[in-house]
């Protein structure tokens, strides 16, 4: 997906990088920061002028970042009356999500280890 993504930059230039800045700061794994050095070497070759790059880069951040203010925003004015116990579910759920990635490695770890196991297993037998 990088590389589609940086092959954006030459054709379609300053909207190709406000447009990863912004996927970017909407927490898509995208490369934004290597997308805008792309787009400063494209406008030091002189393939791109300097206002437009500068202007979409920094119109994606904005609206990227303008998106999660209003959802946090949003939400505080919606859950106002219960603003404790939201915070406090929120606490939960990300207790929730890193208790999960740990669980999901320790099991990938068993997982491994189960496989090794089992292939050492099997060459015993055929030796």
């Amino acid at each position: 997906m990088t590389e589609a993504l940086f092959a954006l930059v030459p054709v379609w230039g300053a909207p190709a990088i406000g447009l990863i800045t912004f996927l970017s700061c909407l927490a898509l794994p995208v490369p934004a920061s290597l997308a805008m050095l792309a787009g400063g070497a494209f406008v030091a070759a002189g393939d791109l002028a300097l206002a437009p790059v500068a202007r979409a880069a920094l119109a994606g951040a904005v609206l990227g970042e303008a998106v999660w203010v209003s959802l946090y925003v949003g939400m505080g004015w919606v859950f106002a009356g219960q603003i404790t116990e939201l915070a406090a579910t929120l606490g939960n759920l990300a207790g929730v999500l890193a208790a999960g990635a740990v669980t999901a490695l320790l099991g990938r770890a068993l997982w491994q280890a189960r496989r090794r196991d089992r292939a050492a297993a099997a060459g015993r037998r055929i030796g």
